[in-house]
């Protein structure tokens, strides 16, 4: 009987139904396997994006034209082009026309020295280091921060935090309101204020002289150092909108009350009673060392302090200072443009070419969506409409953004094919090599039968 037993339990025909069994298994599973970790990898619009990267430096061009009292027309047209603006000049002198066959915009000048009256308008977007990249939405804090209000007087609040509500109501803000005013085509500036009382400093200013005639001063060096992120809070939570899918730029602007290295200057030479400087891509500080008689601040008190900030809130946004604060809108307006432009090409070619470069970089539908979407913004931008164009352009760099940006790229950006094999071979290792091995016996038994 045990004979028998161990005779049909060794036949070769089970050994084969065994093995066939656990095969078709594995070929059943393959499909959904195969559906379950494929990458997808949808079509990119490759050919559109080179093309529009075979435009280079000029994503989009415009067409402004000049009005002089000249006839070098062609002179002041190849004077104007060498500005490298992506403008396409057209120059209209006493009796002669050069350049452009149409423009969006005229500009007249009283006389030859066009580049001086131009000067709002030849600024270019990359040598400037000072402003903070575009977004449309800016946010600008303004805090009043008490070195420490428990040395001397502490100043309970200001009356900025309702002024800023309507600013144009005020004559202390009117330096605020009008820079706001003429932004207001290329940003949407949201204003908000805090008050802090305790603001350490994290460097050691210099003391200067004894007694009742000591001051402290600071150097440039540490004036870009000066504020202290660590222990200054100054993340202020008003009424902006904070949600991921916004992006928005923060400003902040600081009214500095120092009490415990009073009076504080910025250097020992010139002591001017409310030194100010800037700092590039993040905002400006304010000293304000003038006597304080009430615990609240008034309106009146801040006007000097305002107008420096709306200096500095000019610079840090980009708009150029002069008499023709129209013009100086009209450039501002056309460099965000082109710089959204160009940022939104540079990342279109960095997908496709990503993509190109890593085989299982996946491209899902919300990547080539943005992708698709990013290059109908770049169409619809159209140089006769110089807002609607810098509403496209800024649509198309958000897109790009958005695509090049996706998780399910970034999950599969860094997931090289030795992850792969590192993964997968512990697993299905010891699943198969019983397999191979049982197969190898039957056809060596079946081998030596015959």
């Amino acid at each position: 009987m045990g004979g028998a037993a161990d005779a049909s339990f060794q036949r070769t025909s089970l050994h084969v139904r065994i093995l066939a069994s656990i095969v078709c298994v594995i070929a059943a599973c393959v499909p959904a396997w195969w559906m379950l970790t494929k990458i997808e990898r949808l079509p990119l619009p490759a050919e559109a994006v080179r093309a529009l990267e075979a435009r280079g430096a000029c994503p989009i061009r415009t067409a402004w034209a000049v009005v002089v009292p000249t006839n070098e027309c062609e002179s002041v047209r190849q004077e104007l082009q060498r500005h490298s603006l992506c403008v396409d000049w057209r120059v209209e002198g006493t009796h002669c026309v050069a350049g452009a066959a149409s423009a969006t915009s005229t500009y007249r000048v009283p006389d030859a020295n066009v580049s001086a009256h131009l000067a709002p308008l030849l600024r270019r977007a990359e040598s400037d280091s000072v402003s903070v990249p575009y977004a449309r939405k800016i946010r600008v804090v303004f805090s009043l921060l008490q070195e420490d209000a428990s040395v001397g007087r502490a100043l309970h609040g200001w009356d900025l935090t309702h002024a800023l509500h309507n600013i144009s109501a005020y004559e202390a803000l009117a330096p605020l309101a009008r820079t706001v005013r003429a932004l207001e085509r290329v940003y949407d500036i949201q204003l908000e204020s805090q008050v802090q009382w305790y603001a350490p400093l994290e460097l050691e200013p210099q003391r200067h002289g004894a007694g009742q005639d000591a001051f402290y001063t600071v150097s440039m060096q540490d004036a870009r150092v000066f504020v202290n992120a660590e222990q200054w809070r100054l993340d202020s939570y008003g009424t902006a909108d904070l949600s991921p899918a916004t992006e928005v730029r923060t400003l902040q602007f600081v009214l500095f009350v120092p009490s415990v290295h009073a009076p504080l200057y910025l250097d020992a030479e010139t002591l001017h009673q409310q030194p100010a400087w800037l700092l590039p891509q993040w905002g400006g500080v304010v000293v304000w060392n003038g006597a304080h008689e009430s615990e609240h601040v008034s309106l009146e008190a801040l006007q000097e302090p305002m107008s420096r900030f709306a200096e500095q809130l000019r610079a840090l946004l980009g708009l150029e200072r002069g008499p023709d604060v129209g013009m100086a809108v009209e450039g501002l307006v056309w460099r965000r443009t082109l710089e959204m432009a160009r940022s939104a090409v540079e990342t279109l070619g960095s997908i496709v070419r990503l993509v190109t470069k890593i085989p299982n970089l996946g491209v899902n539908a919300q990547v080539r969506d943005a992708t698709l979407a990013a290059i109908e913004a770049l169409a619809a931008c159209d140089p006769q409409h110089a807002d609607a164009a810098l509403h496209h352009a800024t649509q198309a760099h958000t897109h790009a953004s958005r695509a090049f940006y996706d998780p399910s790229m970034l999950a599969t950006l860094y997931f090289p094919s030795e992850h792969t094999f590192a993964v997968y071979t512990p697993l299905f290792g010891p699943l198969f090599m019983p397999l191979a091995l049982g197969a190898l016996r039957e056809w060596r038994r079946r081998r030596h039968r015959r």
